[in-house]
């Protein structure tokens, strides 16, 4: 696989390439919601860490000598240190980048079903989500175009009142419905003007 190390570890640019863009359009970086690695990535955490971003529990993560229960309770008390970490961060004026889906998927499958976190985040700190589609960073960036689709600003609590919504759950199924429209179309522009290298390359 494409930017890939020898012990699995999948290096993934798409967060990267939407902190260019707030960058561009804020003046400032966004901090980034980042799994919590396993003990092989040893420098993965710390790296993110020391630069200031969020790092949450998630299969991938050690979690291989707990049974159900003890998962489920990590799991709960890492939820809510996010939501408590991230409301900071938004109410000091920063900005997240959050992935809902949790863990990169194949283009096929994509966007995966979400995780609620970053909407119930978003509704803790009264902020507005703008969701993004992208495109094109399954392979080799010099093999074509990366693509960046960006919604309007939602706000998760008139959303939720607007469409009836009762629970976040609702909310996060109806915009992953929603964005799967953006996420093939930023497919089809990415395919439309890719430039195929040779298989020579």
């Amino acid at each position: 696989a494409y930017y890939q190390l020898p012990n699995g570890y999948h290096f993934s640019f798409d967060t990267g390439f939407v902190s260019q863009i707030v960058w561009r359009r804020y003046g400032q970086s966004a901090l980034r919601v980042i799994r919590e690695s396993p003990g092989a990535e040893f420098g993965h955490n710390l790296f993110y860490r020391r630069l200031g971003h969020i790092t949450v529990l998630t299969i991938e993560s050690d979690t291989a000598d707990l049974d159900e229960a003890e998962f489920a309770e990590r799991r709960r008390a890492a939820g809510a240190a996010f939501i408590e970490e991230g409301k900071a961060l938004l109410d000091d004026g920063q900005n997240l980048i959050v992935c809902p889906e949790g863990q990169s998927q194949p283009v096929e499958l994509s966007p995966a079903r979400f995780h609620t976190g970053a909407f119930r985040l978003a509704l803790a700190a009264g902020a507005s989500i703008v969701p993004v589609a992208l495109a094109g960073f399954h392979r080799r960036y010099k093999d074509g175009p990366l693509v960046a689709i960006i919604g309007e600003p939602i706000e998760v609590a008139r959303r939720m009142g607007e469409a009836g919504f009762d629970t976040v759950r609702e909310f996060a199924d109806d915009l992953r419905e929603r964005l799967a429209l953006s996420v093939t179309a930023a497919q089809e522009m990415a395919n439309d003007t890719a430039i195929l290298s040779s298989p020579d390359d």
